[in-house]
């Protein structure tokens, strides 16, 4: 039975067959916050796969966090075998720290607790971009630009109603 249906849905299924995506203009936007970590992948300009990973440790730092965000959304832009990408971030601190490792102009410095998972992180980051190929490039923007920045947020409407839709009434009965 479930056989039979598996392959109903396989010849019913329009978007089977391998995909390919082609472009010059890859992007790759990040973003963590303290609640997840998000990635979005575009192509001349078209978003082609987004996603989103709540973080299992939120005592970790954002800017750690940053960098887990990258090496996701790079094992995204490599299973679509997209070997040029720009990163787009608003972490100020993790654009310098990938810039500076991919330039290899100088080593990161930081004096954060957590310094020995950065350069582990970034050494991993490193290590991606050799054994794949790539080459990449990172921007700066803010978080009001930043496409991933979304998926790592609550709406503001999920988290309490709204102060013009308050409507607080009481009435009082006194019977003696």
């Amino acid at each position: 039975m479930i056989e039979e249906t598996l392959r109903q849905v396989k010849r019913s299924d329009p978007a089977r067959g391998r995909w390919d995506v082609k472009g010059d203009e890859n992007s790759l936007w990040v973003d963590a916050s303290s609640l997840a970590l998000g990635a979005v992948l575009e192509v001349n300009g078209d978003v082609i796969e987004d996603a989103c990973w709540l973080r299992r440790d939120e005592c970790s730092h954002i800017n750690l966090a940053e960098l887990d965000a990258v090496i996701k959304g790079l094992n995204l832009a490599i299973a679509w075998k997209i070997s040029k990408l720009t990163i787009m971030t608003d972490s100020r601190t993790m654009y310098y720290w990938v810039k500076d490792t991919l330039s290899k102009k100088a080593r990161v410095k930081t004096e954060a607790s957590s310094e020995m998972l950065i350069r582990r992180r970034l050494e991993t980051l490193r290590a991606i971009v050799e054994e794949y190929g790539l080459s990449l490039d990172i921007r700066f923007m803010s978080s009001a630009e930043n496409k991933a920045d979304a998926r790592t947020r609550v709406p503001k409407r999920w988290l309490g109603p709204e102060r013009d839709q308050l409507a607080c009434g009481a009435a009082v009965a006194i019977t003696e």
